[in-house]
């Protein structure tokens, strides 16, 4: 592809018109159309849905759209880092992440990277796969553990707590267990319906299992529910913080330590780690080293109150 059809066809997309790209490209309409007609041919399909109005994107351009933003943004910082910039991170940075750890983590500290980077646009996509490869795009992923292909890179975050919890009304209605076995008298919700559950204290390790009344994959969904006042069920602790300092959730055998999730961010080995991703995973990880506070807590503070 010619990187000037590109950047023409990624203009005519964001405008809706060829005429207005035209105008913002400083070149003639004939031109920009001909851009587009190239890129068509080259692409062996229409791109392009053109009306008397306006244009709009085929499922063809939208597929092209997305690969034609990632093309000249790394155009765009391969120039810079020729030129000696290699220290700006700028482009479109496509992330993705389980959806609680999305809204819990990720979009808390999206604020302040977003004023501290400028140049750089980000993509958050919420994926609760395992992911064993890059999804399509994706310049960073956040996975639990490591994964085994070698085309991948994965940088270690810190580690995450995992607090068994449980809402009062539900712990008033079915009583506070005291040790692991009393959990066998409780309804569990966990992410599969095989539960197992591994505790330690004082260097001894007990183990639950039962069938799980509910499976949910998803922890927020999950939080839902026994905030809804049924069941008890492991949360991160990024998830359950704000449940439990509001009231809404309390910690269950809060003396015992249950397994800690490890997390990872992964980028291709192939695409090494570009500046837009390097400063981001920093920011991520300085983030998660923050202590948990409730929303309430992190209102005053940046209040000054």
């Amino acid at each position: 592809m010619d990187l000037d059809d590109v950047a023409a066809f990624l203009r005519i997309a964001d405008l809706k018109s060829v005429s207005a790209a035209a105008r913002a490209l400083g070149a003639p309409k004939s031109s920009i159309s001909r851009s587009l007609a190239r890129l068509e041919q080259r692409t062996g399909a229409e791109l392009i849905r053109r009306s008397t109005r306006r244009v709009t994107l085929t499922d063809a351009g939208n597929i092209c759209y997305q690969h034609a933003l990632r093309i000249i943004s790394d155009v765009h910082e391969a120039e810079n880092a020729l030129k000696g910039l290699t220290g700006v991170a700028q482009g479109v940075l496509h992330v993705s992440a389980a959806f609680a750890f999305a809204q819990e983590i990720i979009a808390p500290m999206l604020p302040a990277f977003l004023r501290n980077h400028p140049e750089v646009c980000v993509l958050l996509e919420a994926d609760d796969r395992q992911h064993t490869s890059l999804p399509n795009l994706a310049d960073v992923v956040i996975n639990r553990g490591l994964v085994p292909e070698s085309a991948l890179v994965a940088r270690t975050l810190p580690s995450v707590d995992i607090w068994l919890c449980a809402s009062p009304n539900y712990l008033r209605d079915h009583g506070i267990p005291a040790s692991v076995d009393d959990l066998r008298r409780h309804e569990v919700i966990d992410r599969t319906a095989a539960t197992e559950w591994t505790f330690l204290r004082n260097g001894k390790s007990s183990i639950f299992s039962c069938r799980a009344r509910a499976v949910i994959p998803d922890a927020a969904a999950q939080k839902v529910v026994l905030v809804g006042g049924y069941g008890i069920g492991r949360l991160p602790n990024y998830v359950a913080q704000t449940a439990i300092s509001s009231g809404q959730l309390v910690r269950v055998l809060a003396d015992y330590q249950i397994k800690t999730v490890e997390l990872t961010a992964i980028y291709a080995s192939y695409r090494g780690l570009s500046a837009r991703a390097r400063v981001f995973i920093d920011a991520l990880a300085d983030h998660m080293t923050l202590p948990l506070a409730s929303g309430i807590d992190e209102v005053l503070r940046t209040q000054g109150r």
